[in-house]
Order: structure tokens, then sequence, then C-alpha cells
């Protein structure tokens, strides 16, 4: 049953974003736009217009497009920056990590509870299933490649 005083806010953003961008490799100079998306739900009080849900797509689509703009490879010399990876990655793995460490340990506790060590591994599944489909929007980055384009600096 639903909270009649609860509203589901749903929200996408598009945003494009330009930085400065200089090769560590090549030395190369210049101006980098990429667009990015965002997505958020969010659940307010009747009466709240949505603006955080916005908000936040909005942040996010800014984020995706900076992370675009951190994995381009240079476009004099086709590299990346040192570290663009690590950057990107660590904060999804992370989550990851968490995610799944947290179904194990819910797993081991029901498992415990009901003489059945099968629940480990269920929990452990579930949440490594739930957390891999937002560690791999890493290949999504990889796609929205092409929504990038540099200008040389003058």
């Amino acid at each position: 049953m639903s909270n009649p005083l609860l509203r589901r806010h749903e929200a996408h953003a598009q945003a494009g974003v330009a930085l400065d961008y200089l090769c560590s490799h090549c030395g190369w100079e210049g101006e980098a736009a990429a667009m990015g998306q965002g997505t958020s739900v969010r659940t307010a009080q009747l009466g709240d217009d949505g603006e955080e849900a916005a908000l936040s797509a909005q942040g996010m689509a800014i984020s995706e497009a900076k992370d675009h703009i951190g994995l381009a490879p240079c476009p004099a010399c086709k590299k990346r920056q040192p570290g663009a990876w690590i950057r990107v990655l660590t904060p999804r793995l992370a989550v990851l990590l968490i995610a799944v460490g947290a179904g194990f340990a819910a797993g081991a506790f029901f498992a415990d509870k009901a003489d059945s060590p099968g629940f480990i591994l269920l929990f452990g599944a579930i949440a490594l299933g739930l957390s891999a489909t937002r560690a791999l929007a890493v290949l999504r980055l990889i796609r929205g490649q092409g929504s990038l384009s540099f200008k040389p600096g003058a």
C-alpha cells in the first residue's frame, strides 16, 4: 500500500561540459567538450515539486560528461591520460565490493538462523548482480565517446 502523502519524482537530464585539456604524453592542448546524461528518482512529501530529483539528475549528467573527457584518448597521440581508468573505476568498484560484502554478510546471518548455508550464496549472488550493473556503467561511458569533441588551443 502506498503512502498518499509521498510522491515519486523521476528526472532525466542532459548536460554539456567544456574543459581545458592537456595531454601529459604529447603536450597537445585544447578544449574538450562532452555531453552526459543523468537520471534520478526520489520520493518526497506531497507538495515537493521534484526539484531535488532534477538537481541530482543534472549533477549526474555533469559528472558523466567529465568522465567522458577523463577517459578520452588524446586526439593527437591517441593515448589515455595516466590513471584515467583508476579515477573512473575506483568509486564503482568500491561500491561493488561493499555491496557484495554486505550481501554475503546478510546471507551468513540468515544461514546461521535457518541452518542453511545456501543463503550465503543466494544473498551474495543477488548483491553481486545488482551492484555489477552499476559498476558496468563504465561500458556506457566508453560507448558514449561519440559525444566528445576536441578543439585545438590557440
